[in-house]
């Protein structure tokens, strides 16, 4: 029985549609779980693709892409075990990767090809890896050998060397997330082995430049299974996604967390499951920076051969949600879109990722179903996701987009009227006339009704441009003539 890779032919804000772009067969192969990542459409289109996905077909690494469509797949080697993938904002894509001999490997995809650089060998041992860039590749991996405690690390290139340091040693065994924050900052965020209800606290490790030295803090006494990070540059904001178990009650949840200027980490819970929580969660920012949080809700082991799944094993089922929090972040609420299952009622898989290309929606990739004697298929979504103040009332529509004085000189602001029929959050973008952004203006949330303000995108060449403003839920732009 054959599998897909799917891809949303619209991306509805309450059941997106899945459309087939190719054909996979993993009766009898086991598929590793997808990751994603994306390029924020914004100087120039990406050359290589906006969204990026790689996952293991057994043992061989798969990235594909895509530009808009049709997604492009490649192998990139055949010899890969754990992986964590990033991308350019060219659209190149970087993988890091472990392989059987034990080694911790950068492959970097220029337009002739891939090329792989070794970073370090642990023979014996088990690698995982995140990885960010900075542009350069940075990587923070935890290294388990055949006996004794696992090690976790932090490996940076300069130029044609890796420097690695250790974070810090024993109890890991769920992969870390790495990001970079402004001003050369990196954080990591891990699960660590811990003497709690949960057997783990999730531990934060700083540094303020690019090589360390790293201090960590704890986040959660009550973490349970993987975390995801993100830091948002404008504000200054660190998140975290994770799971934990409930001292009080012994139950499971999903809660996000940010680090505020006391250097505290309140937080707030966004669901619930009746199964341990393990790694059915990501964390993702769109361009805007607004916070997107995919996470499987009621997640909960079944039985697959009574429900007609397989022939064989178990299944973990739920329901995956894609949240996100338009307003009043980090603590302001959450709303969610639930995803559409492909298999049934009981195939939901527990792998996945979320990252996003644009403008208020998120883009999500998954796996199902979780027995390795199903088929298997790795699914895609683009999704507007939870991005008005009312979930109800849909997303924020302009209906009126004026500018003064027009024609304009070139150094001389703009000055911008608008009326929104629906609260909710815009921006405001300058193209020139072969669609290329040219500035970036206003943006943040604004009830509904009439606004006014005067933007100055800097000095402009004469010519014609095009004057947007746009949401999730669409855009209306207006041409503007700049004079000498």
């Amino acid at each position: 029985m054959a599998s897909a890779i799917l891809i949303a032919a619209g991306a509805a804000a309450a059941s997106p549609a899945l459309a087939q772009v190719d054909t996979l067969d993993y009766t009898s192969t086991l598929t590793g779980s997808p990751v994603i990542a994306s390029v924020p459409i914004r100087d120039l289109l990406p050359i290589y693709g906006a969204v990026h996905v790689a996952w293991t077909r057994g043992s061989v690494l798969v990235h594909a892409w895509k530009l808009p469509d049709p997604w492009q797949s490649e192998t990139v080697v055949d010899n890969a075990r754990s992986y964590a993938l990033a991308v350019h904002g060219d659209g190149l894509p970087v993988i890091a990767f472990s392989d059987d001999g034990g080694r911790l490997i950068c492959a970097e995809r220029s337009p002739s090809g891939w090329s792989l650089d070794t970073i370090a060998t642990y023979p014996g041992s088990s690698l995982r890896p995140a990885i960010a860039l900075d542009p350069e590749p940075v990587i923070a991996y935890f290294e388990t050998p055949a006996s004794g405690p696992a090690t976790l690390r932090y490996a940076r290139r300069s130029g044609a060397n890796w420097s690695i340091v250790d974070l810090d040693a024993g109890g890991f065994s769920w992969p870390p997330s790495l990001a970079i924050g402004p001003g050369g900052k990196r954080a990591v965020a891990c699960p660590r082995a811990a003497g709690t209800l949960s057997g783990q606290e999730l531990v934060w490790y700083e540094a303020s430049t690019p090589g360390g030295p790293f201090t960590p803090a704890v986040v959660d006494t009550e973490s349970m299974g993987a975390a995801s990070l993100v830091w948002n540059a404008s504000p200054d904001r660190a998140m975290v996604l994770y799971g934990a178990q409930r001292a009080s009650d012994l139950g499971f949840e999903y809660r996000f967390a940010w680090r505020d200027n006391a250097g505290d980490w309140p937080r707030q819970v966004l669901g619930s499951t009746v199964e341990w929580v393990y790694q059915a969660l990501s964390l993702g920012l769109d361009p805007a920076g607004v916070p997107g949080a995919l996470w499987q809700e009621n997640q909960y082991i079944v039985d697959a051969a009574a429900h007609g799944v397989n022939s064989c094993g178990t299944v973990e089922t739920g329901t995956l949600q894609v949240s996100s929090q338009p307003a009043a972040a980090p603590s302001g609420p959450f709303h969610s879109t639930s995803l559409p299952r492909v298999f049934g009622d009981d195939s939901r898989t527990s792998t996945r990722a979320v990252a996003s290309h644009s403008f208020g929606t998120f883009d999500v990739v998954w796996r199902e179903p979780w027995s390795n004697c199903a088929p298997y298929g790795v699914f895609y979504l683009e999704v507007a996701a939870g991005v008005t103040a009312v979930p109800s009332a849909g997303g924020p529509f302009a209906v009126a987009l004026g500018l003064g004085p027009n024609p304009r000189a070139g150094g001389e602001p703009i000055q911008l009227s608008w009326t929104l029929e629906r609260g909710g959050r815009i921006e405001f973008v300058l193209y020139d006339v072969s669609g290329r952004i040219v500035a970036r203006g206003p943006a943040g949330w604004y009830a509904a009704g009439a606004h006014a303000r005067a933007w100055q995108p800097g000095a402009l060449p004469a010519g014609f441009y095009w004057v947007a403003l746009q949401s999730g839920h669409g855009r209306l732009a207006t041409r503007a003539l700049v004079t000498r």
